[in-house]
């Protein structure tokens, strides 16, 4: 359905900006005369302000018309160059619509712009349908004619007031926007999976939208298996802390102790800790490179079939002394589980976790496998104004591993979380462990697992995951006692729309 507002020029409010307007108009009346440098200066800064409040003006309306083609022409006319060689518009126009999408369809109304620093243009406004108030981030270079020359980001305003007093939700009122929202997204193509968000474990809203199989018809069910990609990475930190509490290895330990012969050199790994591996804080490189690329995805079932890609990997800096992203880093970590527990690393997951926790319908499985149930992973091919799918069954590595690729559902998943929540995995002392960050490594924001943060929500445990025809999101608010859990087979950013939204609708629970 088509809402005619959606394609009107925003509402604005005075700003900065027309204040600017009116000092130049007072200044043409004022006996007292600004030099001629002054002028020079307030000219300027008037011309920037007005161009800035223009350029937003016009990047809203084409965002809140919430059509594609309107989008992307605004795009190629305004986008950097440099940008548009980077990333092809289509898929530029995809993140960008992202952000309408985030509204259910309903567009954002404006409120003011800030563009004190000239690389970035700010635009202050409020989701019509989340009520919350953000702030889109434009970069940009220019003086007068702007251009875009990087990605679009939102964020909440966590500092200013949210009205959260006049808008308090309740979590049928939460369950109803998400439902606008996730019927939009359906319709537009923009979504297939499954969304359950619940409290103290119990649904607040367990909805499945979308196909499982686009060329058989097969709808997503609230127990279709998803592909988790790096959501998986928490149970290899979980199996690490197992472990841990068994005494069987020290998180302290250097991981030449584990590794078996032909992973990393003696010099290399007599450096790393398990920690080190725990918060992405190696330095080792990842092995997501060009010879993985170039390699047939058969080749990779087993751990040990990643051998060569590991060996050769040099630490990009001192283990330690920063944090960068590694899938090599969690890898390892599933070597060191084979080797400390003797069981194979799936097996090891299954018989410690999956099946304690009751996750009935969770494993590695291969994508060669028949699978009950099993949704494929698709992605958008884009040509002119229209798309074809492409599915990922011969993509992408045939079998998960401890970086990531195991399947789960979104129903296990809360089975999950009730079970750690409960300690029925671990002890409430390494319970702990899994939501507290490492700030000697320069690792606050990262566990044994999990990523950390703590905003007007409460404090959050959470991991995500996205590739070709997947992107999902598990968050646990620890202090309110909701679970977040979002389930695509679309690439992304599919799943971040709908994490997007819940954010925004729960901060609306603050003190609920």
């Amino acid at each position: 359905m088509e809402i005619s507002f959606l394609h009107k020029i925003p509402r604005m409010k005075p700003t900065k900006t027309f204040y600017i307007i009116l000092s130049l108009i007072f200044c043409m009346f004022n006996t007292n005369k600004p030099t001629s440098a002054q002028n020079d200066i307030t000219r300027l800064n008037g011309q920037h302000e007005i161009s800035a409040l223009n350029f937003a003006s016009n990047y809203l309306s084409a965002l809140n018309s919430g059509r594609r083609k309107i989008m992307k022409d605004f795009l190629n006319k305004n986008a950097d160059k440099n940008l548009l060689e980077k990333i092809p518009p289509e898929t530029l126009t995809t993140f960008n619509l992202a952000h309408y999408y985030e509204t259910g369809g309903l567009g954002y109304d404006f409120l003011e712009t800030d563009s004190a620093d000239n690389n970035l243009i700010k635009i202050k406004l409020v989701n019509r349908l989340t009520l919350a108030k953000l702030i889109l981030e434009i970069p940009v270079t220019g003086e007068k004619e702007f251009r875009i020359n990087g990605m679009v980001s939102g964020e909440i305003q966590e500092h200013e007031n949210n009205n959260l007093h006049a808008h308090v939700l309740t979590d049928e009122d939460i369950a109803e926007k998400l439902e606008k929202c996730l019927l939009q997204l359906e319709k537009d193509n923009e979504f297939s999976g499954v969304v359950l968000l619940a409290k103290n474990g119990q649904p607040v809203i367990k909805r499945a939208v979308g196909k499982a199989s686009i060329a058989y018809e097969i709808p997503n069910l609230t127990d279709t298996k998803f592909n988790l990609a790096s959501v998986g990475k928490i149970f290899t930190g979980l199996a690490i802390t197992q472990l841990a509490e068994q005494g069987k290895l020290k998180i302290d330990d250097t991981i030449d102790k584990y590794l078996p012969s032909g992973w990393l050199p003696n010099e290399i790994s007599g450096k790393i800790h398990i920690k080190h591996l725990l918060t992405h804080t190696s330095g080792l490189s990842d092995y997501f490179a060009d010879i993985y690329k170039q390699c047939e995805i058969q080749v990779f079932r087993e751990l040990n079939d990643y051998k060569p890609l590991v060996y050769k990997s040099q630490p990009a800096f001192e283990p330690g002394k920063r944090f960068s992203y590694s899938n090599t880093g969690y890898l390892l970590l599933g070597v060191v589980i084979e080797s400390v527990s003797g069981e194979e690393y799936f097996q090891y997951l299954t018989n410690h976790i999956f099946i304690p926790a009751g996750m009935k319908n969770t494993g590695g499985f291969a994508k060669d496998q028949p699978v009950k149930n099993r949704a494929t992973g698709y992605t958008k091919i884009w040509q002119d104004d229209d798309f074809t799918w492409t599915d990922h069954m011969r993509t992408r590595i045939l079998k998960g591993c401890p970086s990531g690729g195991i399947y789960s559902t979104a129903e296990d998943l809360l089975q999950f979380d009730i079970a750690l929540r409960n300690h029925k995995l671990l002890s409430p002392e390494y319970t702990q462990l899994l939501f507290t960050g490492f700030p000697e490594l320069n690792a606050s924001f990262h566990s044994t697992g999990f990523f950390l943060s703590d905003n007007r929500s409460g404090k959050t445990a959470s991991h995500s995951g996205d590739g070709s025809g997947v992107n999902c999101q598990y968050k646990m608010c620890l202090d309110s006692g909701y679970t977040i859990i979002i389930l695509s087979n679309y690439s992304p950013p599919s799943a971040n729309i709908v994490a997007n939204v819940t954010d925004q609708l729960m901060i609306h629970k603050t003190g609920n």
